[in-house]
């Protein structure tokens, strides 16, 4: 069985209130425990991403709002691992 390891250096959350920082990290630590072990064969790869663009995401007030970013941002990292 392989491995993913997923190395984040830096989540730029400008704008954002701390209940709002807060719900996107931790949905972006579940939601890529969630994904990675689906990423297959294509993950294996060492690659570096720049940057992961998610379009457009609502922003709702508080920690729902910052979970459904966290969510976005880890599931952008997920279709890259793909390719």
């Amino acid at each position: 069985m392989s491995r993913v390891r997923i190395h984040i250096d830096q989540v730029s959350l400008r704008g954002l209130d701390p209940a709002q920082r807060n719900g996107v990290m931790d949905a972006l630590r579940a939601e890529l425990k969630r994904i990675a072990p689906s990423a297959g064969e294509s993950a294996v790869k060492s690659r570096r991403i720049p940057v992961v663009k998610l379009g457009r995401v609502p922003l709702n007030p508080g920690s729902p709002g910052g979970k459904t970013i966290g969510t976005g941002i880890a599931q952008a990292i997920g279709k890259s691992l793909k390719r």
